[in-house]
């Protein structure tokens, strides 16, 4: 028996390895691996073999199934009803719950239930919701000529140009269409992805945080999971069926597909597909890069989150105010702590390391019994090691940097604040991508929802902590740091 489980869903779909309960396929070895929907007809075999019976419905974004998995930005979710109503995990609505959440009526802890569509609450400011409707491949457009220059600046800006103009051509902010350019394999690929855009998300069920978050982080990442992991939201759009913001006149949004409850439970056996936006991979990463990984980046990565963690811990003990201010970071931390923690054990348990050298002396021999492959990749590897050498060399000065900079709510908003009247009198085209006019509508939100989470003991605590590191570096390294701050 097939069947499709639609908890996630981007570019990118995960295969799953089974055993057929027909008798048909005994052990599939499954590779692992994630793939993009256009690439699913060059597994179209292996799927028929799983049973499978229409694998095409894998590559149609509008069709059934993958026309009903949506991104919040940062979670995968499904339609489950024809009335717009969404699920996706629990920790997906923490900022709305949040937003939502008093030290009297704590809904974080608490969870919330609307029991009509009238006493559904607003999600967080900037909340949204997007569907694929296409992804085209743009990569001709986008690197055309490229080889020939040589300043890596010019192609930069040659790049983020060409990006800036597939955009505005394709681009249809007045019907809700928004468009993004993403690279894929290192800058070799781009595609164009063409979304609807939902701006009015609303929280509908999110079960008690000893449901949704029973067994807390010991029980995150793992499996079998014991946890009630869910959450329901709802989507509107405005009486017309285009995107509108918050309004008691808009109504629910209408999808053409939906996923149903299966009307059997999973067995032993059966296929699995999961479709989603899980981010991105690093399979492709040199042994070089994935040694440095492992012996000096993810060991500090651990170290800091701990420390900070524990630093979030001690600040939510200080008042009910401070700790619905603190959860969301705290649970993003310990997500992520988490994720690196399993990452390095793997790294060390089945020796990947090793394996990757193994794997990368191969290449490099096959490169070299060839005399025209010689001359076009024979110094390959040294020349990316030397490109990598400098990041690498400042790489934890630079991870404390980014830490400030993307976990101090003040330096953030005063970040950005800075960057827009930088950009602002420039002509739209010439501007930042990050900050041309299609996105000062978000730039604002982002800017309320750090006057909605910001608390000055939350904040001048974690400054404190990441110049209390930056001291601890070369003073090469922490005097533009520190001359930053006075």
């Amino acid at each position: 028996m097939q069947k499709f489980i639609g908890c996630m869903m981007l570019s990118v779909l995960f295969a799953a390895g089974c055993q057929m309960r027909s008798g048909r396929q005994s052990a599939y070895c499954n590779p692992g691996g994630m793939w993009m929907p256009h690439q699913i007809s060059g597994h179209f075999d292996t799927l028929r073999a799983l049973g499978v019976e229409q694998p095409e419905q894998f590559t149609d974004l509008a069709g059934h199934p993958l026309g009903t998995i949506v991104w919040l930005g940062g979670c995968s979710a499904s339609f489950v009803s024809p009335d717009g109503l969404i699920i996706t995990n629990h920790h997906c609505a923490t900022s709305t719950l949040q937003c939502n959440s008093t030290s009297e009526c704590n809904r974080l802890e608490q969870g919330f239930l609307a029991r009509t569509k009238e006493e559904e609450l607003p999600g967080e400011i900037g909340k949204k919701v997007w569907l694929i409707h296409d992804i085209q491949d743009v990569t001709g457009r986008v690197l055309e000529g490229l080889e020939a220059v040589a300043d890596p600046m010019e192609r930069t800006h040659l790049i983020e140009n060409r990006v800036k103009a597939i955009i505005a051509e394709h681009e249809k902010s007045e019907d809700g269409i928004r468009c993004a350019v993403r690279s894929f394999y290192e800058q070799q690929q781009y595609y164009l992805i063409t979304q609807f855009e939902i701006r009015d998300v609303r929280l509908v069920y999110a079960p008690h945080s000893g449901i949704g978050w029973y067994g807390g982080d010991i029980d995150n990442w793992h499996w079998p999971r014991h946890t009630g992991d869910y959450t329901f939201l709802r989507a509107y759009v405005g009486p017309d069926g285009k995107p509108a913001e918050y309004s008691k006149d808009n109504v629910p949004y209408r999808p053409k597909h939906y996923l149903k409850i299966a009307s059997e439970p999973l067995c032993e056996g059966d296929f699995v597909m999961v479709a989603g936006f899980p981010g991105r991979t690093q399979r492709w990463k040199t042994a070089e890069e994935l040694a440095f990984a492992c012996s000096v980046q993810q060991p500090q990565q651990i170290a800091i989150m701990k420390e900070v963690a524990d630093l979030y811990r001690q600040l939510g003990q200080q008042s009910k105010h401070i700790e619905i201010k603190i959860t969301p970071s705290l649970r993003g931390v310990m997500n992520h702590l988490q994720l690196l923690e399993m990452t390095q054990d793997n790294f060390m348990q089945y020796g990947l390391v090793q394996v990757k050298q193994q794997s990368q002396a191969k290449l490099v021999q096959w490169i070299h019994s060839d005399l025209q492959r010689q001359q076009q990749w024979g110094n390959v590897f040294e020349q990316i090691n030397q490109i990598n050498a400098p990041r690498q060399q400042t790489w934890y000065r630079d991870y404390l940097i980014s830490n400030i900079a993307g976990s101090v709510q003040m330096i953030r908003a005063a970040h950005t604040i800075v960057r827009m009247a930088e950009e602002r009198p420039k002509a739209d085209e010439e501007r930042d991508p990050e900050f041309q006019q299609r996105n000062w509508d978000r730039i604002a939100d982002g800017l309320r929802q750090i006057q909605v989470s910001y608390d000055p003991v939350i904040d001048k605590a974690v400054l404190s902590f990441y110049l209390s590191k930056v001291r601890g570096l070369s003073a090469e390294d922490q005097a533009p740091v520190l001359a930053a701050f006075g």
